[in-house]
């Protein structure tokens, strides 16, 4: 018994290991950095998690090879936009200010771009158990308006009025033809027919 309790400490510390070389492995991808009278050629060093879809963990700031190949640091405040490509989809993350603390600026992902965007907040929540996981928070933006979050519960209640300047879209909201899952699908709508 103390043998089996010895190899599942052992195994537990294997597993831990492996999962902290998991989230600080680093993979090189090209990219650009946007600011606002030049755009630069980088090489981005991003974490294999925000490779696979969780954000969060560029949204502060994103680590850098210049063309020198000097390791650098990116945040928010110094760049207009970072872009990169990632298995054949083009990532784009906009510094804006963070719709939840309006002193600061963050890279939100831009999900969807026109007159009506779609911007994706990545947001650590943390679960009873104790064990953390990264929520979406979506919100749209009319034009340079303020942002406005999109949330799944009271779906057409909150939307109905937003996009009260399209008649179409509120009905198809109403019937229940876009649901609280279909965001894209919603902002494409409104660029295409509402505007």
């Amino acid at each position: 018994s103390k043998t089996l309790i010895r190899s599942i400490k052992t195994l537990a510390l294997l597993v831990g290991i492996l999962f902290s070389f998991t989230l600080s492995a680093k993979e090189k991808i090209p990219g650009q950095i946007i600011y606002s009278h030049k755009t630069v050629e980088v090489t981005f060093l991003i974490s294999l998690p925000a490779l696979k879809g969780s954000y969060y963990f560029i949204q502060n700031r994103i680590s850098y090879l210049d063309t020198n190949g000097n390791k650098k640091v990116l945040k928010p405040k110094e760049a207009k936009e970072i872009r990169f490509t990632y298995k054949e989809k083009e990532v784009r993350m906009v510094s804006l200010t963070n719709p939840y603390y309006s002193s600061k600026r963050i890279f939100l992902k831009l999900e969807t771009d026109g007159y009506l965007k779609l911007y994706i907040y990545f947001l650590s929540v943390s679960g009873p158990s104790g064990a953390s996981s990264v929520k979406k928070n979506h919100f749209f933006q009319k034009g340079n308006k303020a942002f406005f979050e999109a949330t799944y519960r009271k779906f057409k209640k909150k939307l109905k009025p937003y996009f009260s300047d399209c008649p179409d879209l509120v009905e198809k909201i109403d019937s229940g033809e876009f649901t609280g899952s279909d965001f894209r699908r919603i902002t494409e709508y409104y660029n295409e027919s509402c505007r």
